[in-house]
């Protein structure tokens, strides 16, 4: 037995050794979304209207190749992607994930002056979808709930280039903060802004209040003990 195989097997014997690797050359047959959400939503920074009528949802962001991606599957420019999720909340909550899981306040300066918009199609033509969150993913192309969670954007931005390379047009995945059944898509396309349009937009103040969400009264991070109150 090789010495490779001896240190592979040791590898995959430690549960807490990382199990998602490097995307497959091959992604022909990945699996594919087979029904789509009647909407989709997205949280985002509000944008003057006119001329911007889309008011900024329709954003798709790149890197440059040579630092890690901002975003989980982020395109290298001139290619960009641009992040939806199937519920307002879940939308809400991947802008707000990291104050929620410190059990601090959020911040008034991240929620006011954004928006989440609704939108009815994803524009992705005839191009497939890529399901990540189908067991076929995993048993056939080596993916785990790694790719939705860990926090190595480079190697999660190689799946997601490889996918497009493969003709994908948008991947499903699990959103990092929800964890419930929701879902959310990364879509591909050049980078830059569009101008597609929107359903309706509801201020992101105004859902997360009616999530509970607490909200520090002054535009800073409070402390978790401090005595300020959540507006109501």
């Amino acid at each position: 037995m090789g010495a490779g195989v001896v240190q592979l097997r040791q590898q995959a014997g430690r549960r807490s050794a990382r199990a998602l690797g490097e995307p497959p050359e091959d992604l022909q047959g990945f699996p594919r979304l087979s029904a789509s959400p009647r909407y989709w939503y997205r949280a985002h920074r509000r944008k003057p209207d006119p001329p911007h009528a889309d008011q900024g949802c329709w954003w798709f962001t790149s890197c440059n190749g040579t630092s890690e991606p901002a975003g989980r599957f982020d395109l290298p420019a001139p290619q960009g992607t641009c992040y939806l999720a199937d519920s307002p909340e879940a939308a809400v909550r991947e802008c707000v994930g990291r104050y929620l899981a410190g059990r601090t306040w959020i911040p008034a300066e991240v929620v006011d002056d954004r928006l989440v918009a609704k939108v009815a199609s994803l524009h992705t033509g005839r191009r497939p979808v890529a399901d990540a969150t189908s067991a076929e993913a995993g048993d056939q192309f080596g993916v785990t709930r790694e790719l939705f969670t860990i926090d190595d954007y480079a190697l999660t931005s190689r799946w997601a280039r490889a996918l497009a390379d493969h003709g994908y047009a948008a991947l499903v995945y699990q959103p990092r903060h929800s964890t419930g059944e929701q879902r959310a898509v990364a879509v591909f396309g050049s980078e830059g802004g569009r101008t597609w349009k929107v359903r309706s937009w509801t201020p992101m103040r105004q859902m997360a209040l009616a999530m509970g969400l607490s909200l520090a009264l002054k535009p800073e991070v409070v402390p978790v003990d401090d005595c300020a109150q959540p507006e109501d």
